[in-house]
């Protein structure tokens, strides 16, 4: 059969059409759009400009999976829709305009999926797995690859952008907000697994932890291609576009543009959460995965009720 599932996070949103076979499935078309939800939310709601944006990439994909005949239809919402105080207001709006049935899900449920879809395509031992959105960041643990327990920060890519960054990229004194708003917003947890241990092995999901692989492989150009980060080089990585950034801003532009066009003001806060994350977790080596979210949901939510 042929599923698709649309996933609307806080910067990008993302539809993927899979047809699966015996639980096994594979990607028939993907199709994402940058919309900046979150640079739409006025005083803690998203604003009708916001809305009316995601109307109108929803009803494009919409469109698309009524040209392929596509019957399962699957839309759900991240951030983005969670952490507004016209949440309900919103999707419901939304859903009168495109006839799309939307899930708003928890932090803690994206986690779960997003370590779902993560575990599906390679056996996990023991470590955390750092999924960063654009409007918040989750955190996994797992054990003996079990799913443990997930933790949801409010703060992402292009929210810390938002908040915290005046300019295109962020300077010294920005960087340095971002990771102390990491760091405070990790220790209004209780739970020491997240504050106090640390974890030599991860895993990284999401499009932000994806370019930071693409940045690796510009920086070490003699590398084969590898779906691994060690810290060392996030921290390099960020130690050297932030010296960009203070003497050569064009330079910077340039090579985000290459890289991840998509990202030009999210890559950079995006790529200080990760870093701040891995040496917080005195992590060394980030297995970075293709899989995510939308998959975990695919597998989690739609499949379970199929088989």
């Amino acid at each position: 059969m042929v599923y698709g599932v649309i996933d609307i996070g806080s910067n990008t949103i993302r539809m993927t059409i899979y047809k699966v076979e015996n639980v096994k499935f594979r990607v028939l078309l993907h199709k994402k759009d940058a919309t900046g939800l979150a640079s739409y939310v006025k005083n803690g709601a998203m604003s009708k400009q916001g809305i009316e944006k995601a109307c109108h990439v929803l009803n494009k994909y919409r469109m698309i999976l009524e040209n392929f005949n596509v019957q399962n239809k699957y839309a759900f919402a991240t951030a983005a829709f969670r952490n507004i105080s016209n949440s309900r207001e919103a999707v419901d709006e939304i859903e009168q305009q495109t006839n799309l049935k939307i899930e708003v899900i928890s932090g803690e449920e994206e986690g779960k999926l997003s370590f779902i879809g993560a575990s599906r395509l390679q056996s996990l031992s023991d470590g955390i797995l750092i999924d960063i959105g654009g409007g918040s960041t989750e955190l996994v643990i797992y054990k003996k690859g079990i799913y443990q327990k997930a933790l949801s920060l409010q703060i992402g890519s292009l929210s810390a952008y938002r908040d915290y960054i005046v300019g295109l990229h962020p300077t010294i004194e920005e960087k340095e907000k971002i990771e102390r708003a990491v760091l405070e917003k990790l220790e209004q947890t209780d739970d020491k697994d997240f504050t106090h241990a640390q974890y030599k092995f991860g895993y990284g999901v999401g499009g932000t932890v994806r370019a930071v692989n693409k940045l690796k492989q510009n920086f070490y150009q003699n590398l084969q291609w590898r779906n691994e980060l060690e810290s060392k080089d996030v921290y390099q990585i960020t130690e050297v576009l932030m010296q960009e950034r203070e003497k050569a801003p064009r330079q910077l532009l340039d090579v985000i543009s290459r890289i991840a066009p998509y990202r030009l003001r999210t890559l950079m806060p995006g790529l200080i959460i990760l870093n701040t994350l891995l040496k917080k977790y005195e992590s060394c080596l980030l297995r970075v995965s293709m899989s995510g979210v939308r998959e975990g949901y695919l597998y989690s939510k739609v499949l379970s009720h199929h088989t």
